[in-house]
């Protein structure tokens, strides 16, 4: 089982914020059988509703003989827990136990720091500093369009990746307060970097070029910040990662990182 492969999500934002894992996670990272954790829970789930509704979701699964629709269930923290006493106590289920409660209790103690005062003003300034380089970004498109550039638009999700990967977040919304304190430096140089390349008259290329050299530079000073050890992203949904970036093929979409 990878070290640090993410086992607990969130759900969308809107919806009762408790963390859960899934039955699919629990086969992939486990080593169990699809089958046998669904006959676990099916089996089991009047234990596991003691402890919460058992949630599901419907998911398309590609088979050699067509595409099926599987159920996955959405299993809280005391239902995982509940849940894995009833597997066979192999090496790699005791793995995956002790992996769980880690990343279990890191999720609980990212929900407590997501509620502090500090984290929400945090966060509020870098949806600041983000909409002042979503401004430079745009400079640059345009500038670069003037040079002959036919993909400019691209720098809006290319940049954005750049500096959340500098940072070592991969949302927002799920960083941690030494995270997003170094995303508000990364922006800010961002930003810097795209108004003096067009104030030197530099090719567009090369002020990109330049940028990357410069967040190469910081990102071993920023990276002692990042969180060590088993402290997961805050992720939503089930495990299918949404990759933001893409809105950014339609032209602007400054928002999208915010």
């Amino acid at each position: 089982m990878p070290k640090l492969q993410q086992l607990v999500f969130l759900p969308p934002q809107g919806t009762a914020r408790e963390p859960f894992t899934t039955s699919e996670i629990i086969a992939d990272v486990a080593g169990m059988k699809r089958d046998t954790v669904y006959r676990l829970v099916t089996r089991h789930k009047a234990d596991l509703e003691e402890f919460g509704r058992v949630g599901f979701e419907i998911r398309p699964l590609k088979t050699k003989g067509g595409t099926q629709n599987i159920t996955v269930y959405h299993l809280n923290e005391q239902q995982a827990t509940l849940l894995m006493t009833y597997a066979r106590n192999t090496e790699t289920v005791r793995a995956f136990k002790k992996e769980l409660v880690r990343q279990f209790y890191a999720m609980r103690a990212l929900l407590m720091e997501r509620n502090s005062p500090i984290w929400q003003d945090t966060r509020s300034l870098t949806r600041e500093v983000r909409r002042i380089e979503a401004d430079a970004i745009a400079e640059l498109v345009e500038y670069a369009n003037g040079q002959g550039a036919t993909a400019a638009q691209w720098y809006y999700s290319t940049i954005s990746r750049l500096a959340n990967k500098t940072a070592g977040i991969t949302n927002r919304d799920a960083a941690h307060v030494e995270q997003l304190t170094a995303l508000v430096l990364i922006e800010r140089v961002i930003t810097e970097e795209i108004r003096a390349g067009i104030a030197a008259k530099k090719p567009y290329k090369e002020i990109y070029t330049d940028l990357q050299t410069r967040l190469s530079g910081i990102k071993a000073l920023v990276s002692p910040a990042q969180p060590t050890g088993a402290r997961p992203a805050l992720g939503s949904g089930s495990g299918q990662g949404k990759d933001t970036t893409k809105a950014a093929k339609s032209g602007r979409k400054g928002n999208e990182h915010e």
